[in-house]
This record gives C-alpha cells, structure tokens and sequence, in this order.
C-alpha cells in the first residue's frame, strides 16, 4: 500500500516536470512505442518533406 502511494506520487511528479508545451512548428510523431516508423506516420513524414523542405 505505501509502496502503491510512493509510486503514484513519483509518476505525478515525473509527469507535471517532463509536460510542457510544444512550439507551433513541432511535430510529434507516435508510433508503436518508437519501435519503427511505418504506414500513415511515414507517409505524413514524406509529404512534409516534399511539400515543405525547410520543415524537417
């Protein structure tokens, strides 16, 4: 039980210290945990960079 409390209040604190705001031009992609790269996340990738080359 006092383990379980010691728990919740470090990932509280992790979570409030490493949560901000990103800047208007960043992009974020999430795929599997960052395991690979595939399917729509890759190809939102590659139009950014033919679209717009300075982004990335």
């Amino acid at each position: 039980m006092i383990q379980d409390k010691l728990n919740l209040f470090r990932m509280r604190r992790l979570f409030k210290r490493g949560h901000s705001p990103f800047d208007n031009t960043t992009i974020v992609f999430e795929s599997f945990g960052g395991r690979q790269v595939s399917d729509s996340p890759y190809a939102i990738y590659q139009l950014f960079q033919n679209y717009i080359p300075g982004l990335i």
